[in-house]
Parts: C-alpha cells; sequence; structure tokens
C-alpha cells in the first residue's frame, strides 16, 4: 500500500537510469572533457548519405569554440576541427593550399544533413555536397556546400579517444 502511495503522490528515490552519451550519441547539453577542458555541445549536425551516419558536434569552451567530428566507417574516427577562410568560383579542385601545405581530394559526395542548435525547437535539414582533402601529419580539409550555395572549409586533425570524456548533459 506504500508503494503505490509513493507511485501516486511521489517520494522516494528516483530509480530512472542515468544518461552516458557515446561519441555517435551526443546531443546538445552534453559536456565533452577534452585535455582537461570542459565544452558544451551547442550544435549537432547529423549527416546521411546512403545508410551511412556521420556527425560534427558545436562545442563551447572557456577558451573559444571547435567542431569534434565523429565517423564510424568499420572504427571510429575522431577528428578537431577548426574553421578555415577558402574561397571558391565553382566547385572545389582537385588539390587544395592551405598555409603552405598541399591536400590532394579523396572523397567527394552528396548527403542530407539535419542540424539541431541550443534553444531551437525544430532541426533544420538541408542538402549538401562535401569534399574531403588529405594533406601531411594526418591533417585534412573538410569542405561542405550547403543547399543555399554556401561554403564551409575545416582543418581537422585526428585525436585518440582515450583523450576525451563524455558527460550527460543537463537534461
Amino acid at each position: 500500500m506504500i508503494g503505490f502511495l509513493k507511485n501516486i503522490f511521489g517520494g522516494g528515490e528516483d530509480k530512472s537510469p542515468t544518461r552516458v552519451p557515446t561519441f555517435e550519441s551526443l546531443d546538445i547539453g552534453d559536456v565533452v572533457l577534452w585535455y582537461e577542458e570542459s565544452y558544451i555541445v551547442i550544435q549537432k549536425i547529423t549527416y546521411h548519405q546512403s545508410g551511412f551516419f556521420w556527425y560534427d558536434y558545436r562545442m563551447q569552451g572557456d577558451t573559444g569554440k571547435c567542431w569534434l567530428a565523429v565517423e564510424n566507417d568499420d572504427e571510429l574516427v575522431l577528428q578537431i576541427c577548426e574553421a578555415v577562410t577558402m574561397n571558391f568560383e565553382g566547385d572545389p579542385p582537385a588539390t587544395l593550399e592551405h598555409e603552405g601545405a598541399t591536400y590532394k581530394k579523396n572523397n567527394t559526395g552528396k548527403a542530407d544533413a539535419v542540424l539541431k542548435k541550443e534553444q531551437q525547437d525544430t532541426p533544420t535539414r538541408a542538402k549538401i555536397d562535401f569534399w574531403n582533402y588529405e594533406g601531411p601529419d594526418g591533417q585534412t580539409l573538410e569542405v561542405i556546400k550547403w543547399a543555399e550555395g554556401d561554403f564551409e572549409v575545416s582543418l581537422c586533425k585526428e585525436i585518440s579517444e582515450t583523450t576525451f570524456d563524455l558527460l550527460g548533459g543537463a537534461k
């Protein structure tokens, strides 16, 4: 009888499970610890192409913002990315130059994207074209052309999974 009353009126301990995020399930408000700095996920972009998904997470920390790129094609690949400025007339060429280094195109395609931001009730959907370039020291350039024709270019560096800790957010 007492258990029945607690269920109706509340009370007792909350036995609901704590959400433990993975790199592929991070969401707005989750906390990512990277090299002892705390970042909060403020934007999530989910890309989809022919049954394959990958993710970009915009993170805000005390020292600024960065992107965490997550891909799992047989193995988990994590990259920290920062925006770089490049201008294109038409589609990007087969090679790109950035800060004296040459990057060669190794992948291109089209995908659907779903964007979620802080304080946004409904996700935004878009079509993208993308180009990936390999460069020196494991660095890559990632080029995205949004449906409106705007280009975004990111310089990315692969990072070990062991340098991160993931914590559930305030949800």
